[in-house]
């Protein structure tokens, strides 16, 4: 046989491994997801129930209220109680500290589990800060390694190279971090043994600032994690929760310190490298922001977001033109699948933002089938009353409580009442 063909024939048995492999691995990942949607689902939900979905960050998750209390919740009563000849459920699928493009690439699994009539959408806030999945990427100008992400995402279409890149990269990771466990297995010991010493009090102040943190009642988190501090001080953890007050409350100087504390203690806690470095950034101190970047790819070095950052740089903090443009491509997208799957779509604004954006105003008066629910105005009439408090609708950083929640569930269930004779 020739070389030549010898050549062919490698490659022709190359290119029919690949897509049988290809092909076994697409039909084991579709009856896998399959078979998860299925038994994720509620059997008991009535087929001709109108569905909604509400995709979102921490305003659609309900931070700041109690359990049961978030928008979807409330609006999924409300919807019951005024229309008790009709079922509806409202699925809440907000996420705290996502930004609109993560909603975009989770959208498909939604749609494909619930079926929604409706989509309902709050997007952007968390655009400026977090890049976790951002199409940030995508829009990236006069950076070669661009062409790197652009491969990736294309490539990424694929299960077989999905498959072996996670290989590869698991490996990896298992390497590097193997090898800086061995330069400081001191300073891990220390930390793992901070964890160990816990002691019963400190553990009972601890867990109570995490409740309050969780309701964001930072007076009352600050208080229980000092007293923590105060018997445990080598509890890292406890700076961290510490950390991500102080910088909510834009005091990121004092966020740092604790950070750095954290670290010292502990020289292998991602979590500390992550929140520090966006404190760099957005102060603009680029430059330490990507060296904390590169000590955390050491740790972590298959993180895809922080690659990329590190390949692409980092936007200017303050580039709102970039950032409006990541959410008008999420939303406009969020839109085009929400049609294709037969949902129709509900844009609102966040009640504390105290204006529209301009993104917004252009998608709506784009598409007249949008329906859009303005929570900028009704809350700004509310504060137009005299018996006005902040503190009946809001917490400390500016999420709604119980009442606000309830507030913006009646006002989307109006609006929906005006456009949508189903719901009537």
């Amino acid at each position: 046989m020739k070389p030549k063909q010898k050549i062919l024939l490698i490659l022709f048995g190359f290119i029919i491994t690949f897509f049988v492999l290809e092909v076994g691995l697409r039909l084991g990942s579709y009856f896998y997801y399959f078979y998860r949607a299925r038994s994720s689902v509620d059997r008991s939900i009535n087929e001709d129930a109108v569905r909604i979905l509400c995709i979102g960050d921490s305003f659609t998750f309900g931070v700041g209220g109690t359990e049961g209390h978030s928008y979807p919740e409330q609006l999924e009563k409300i919807l019951n109680k005024k229309n008790p000849l009709r079922r509806f459920v409202v699925y809440n699928c907000g996420i705290p500290g996502a930004n609109s493009s993560m909603m975009l690439r989770r959208l498909p699994g939604w749609l494909s589990k619930y079926r929604p009539h409706f989509v309902i959408t709050m997007a952007g806030l968390n655009n400026s800060w977090n890049l976790s999945e951002s199409n940030y990427f995508l829009f990236r100008k006069g950076n070669a390694e661009r062409n790197t992400y652009y491969m990736d995402y294309f490539c990424s279409r694929s299960q077989c190279y999905k498959f072996f890149k996670i290989l590869a990269l698991n490996l990896k990771s298992k390497i590097h971090i193997m090898r800086d466990l061995r330069k400081d297995d001191t300073a891990k010991n220390k930390a793992v043994l901070a964890r160990e010493t816990m002691s019963l009090q400190a553990e009972d102040h601890f867990t109570s600032g995490q409740r309050h943190l969780k309701y964001r009642a930072f007076s009352s988190a600050i208080e229980e994690f000092k007293k923590t501090l105060k018997i445990n001080p080598c509890y890292y953890p406890t700076y961290l929760m510490l950390a991500d007050i102080y910088s909510c409350k834009d005091n990121c100087s004092y966020a740092e310190k604790l950070l750095r504390k954290a670290i010292k203690i502990d020289p292998f806690c991602i979590q500390a490298y992550d929140a520090l470095w966006k404190i760099y950034w957005h102060e603009g101190r680029k430059e330490e922001a990507m060296e904390v970047i590169k000590i955390a790819l050491k740790l972590d070095p298959s993180n895809r977001d922080l690659l990329y950052v590190y390949f692409c740089g980092l936007p200017s903090s303050d580039n709102c033109g970039l950032s409006d443009k990541i959410l008008k491509y999420d939303l406009e997208n969020i839109i085009k699948l929400s049609k294709i799957n037969g949902a129709k779509v509900v844009l609102q604004t966040y009640p504390k933002w105290g204006y529209i954006p301009e993104i917004l105003k252009e998608i709506v008066a784009g598409n007249k089938q949008i329906i859009f629910v303005d929570n900028v105005s009704f809350f700004e009439r509310l504060k137009s009353s005299k018996d006005y408090k902040n503190e009946d609708y809001f917490v400390e950083d500016g999420h709604c409580n119980d009442h606000g929640y309830q507030m913006m569930a009646e006002n989307l269930y109006r609006r929906l009442k005006n456009e949508l004779g189903v719901l009537i």
